[in-house]
């Protein structure tokens, strides 16, 4: 019970709420291109699964190893929602190019380019809401509350693969691809009202004992 009051202290802080939907929309927009990219290869650019596989391997040895030397130093340099935010405003623009290319979709150096390129940004993004989710929590019940985090964040990877059929259904290939940057842009939004420093305040003054207001007799 102490557990769960605590939880909810700090989780219905104003910037946690924040950064939970935050974690729910990057959640939706990374799974739904993650899901999309095989699907997208493999039936529209007629790949075969061995071709698939080796790219994408390739991809996410790239990104980790950029994610490791380079990410961590980056977030910790120049600050984590700077760096997310360029991060958003790369994937939405490489996105959007990719969508509105499609005569060169044929050509694989271009289609394996961007998976290269939006492998290692979703690996810097990882990086970085992990961070920001950490320095969220507070100590008292850190691994609940960066529990509940990630369980919200895959709730959003359960909607982008789940909006994958829909969209298919009544868009071309062209306009389901925009669905990405779409999200990522309402992300974006939603960014620029989080503010570590206050929320970090916040969570200092849960620790602090409550105040007995004396009784003053007349």
């Amino acid at each position: 019970r102490e557990i769960f009051k605590s939880f909810l202290r700090v989780f219905t802080l104003r910037y946690s709420l924040v950064l939970a939907l935050l974690l729910y929309l990057m959640g939706t927009a990374f799974n739904f291109m993650n899901t999309l990219i095989p699907i997208f290869t493999v039936q529209q650019l007629r790949w075969t699964n061995q071709q698939y596989s080796s790219v994408y391997s390739a991809a996410s040895i790239f990104g980790g190893l950029l994610g490791m030397l380079v990410g961590g130093y980056l977030i910790d340099h120049f600050g984590k929602l700077r760096m997310l935010r360029m991060y958003y405003i790369l994937l939405i623009g490489i996105t959007v190019s990719m969508a509105y290319s499609a005569i060169y979709w044929k050509t694989g150096y271009v289609t394996q380019l961007y998976i290269f390129v939006y492998t290692a940004l979703f690996v810097f993004s990882m990086v970085g809401i992990f961070a920001v989710s950490m320095q969220f929590c507070w100590k008292k019940i850190s691994a609940t509350q960066f529990t509940v985090y990630m369980a919200i964040s895959n709730l959003g990877y359960a909607t982008g693969s789940a909006a994958i059929g829909p969209l298919r259904a009544h868009f071309n290939w062209q306009n389901t691809i925009l669905f990405f940057p779409i999200v990522v842009a309402l992300a974006f939004l939603v960014i620029q009202f989080i503010r570590i420093k206050f929320h970090v305040e916040q969570v200092e003054k849960l620790e602090l004992p409550e105040q007995i207001n004396p009784v003053i007799i007349v």
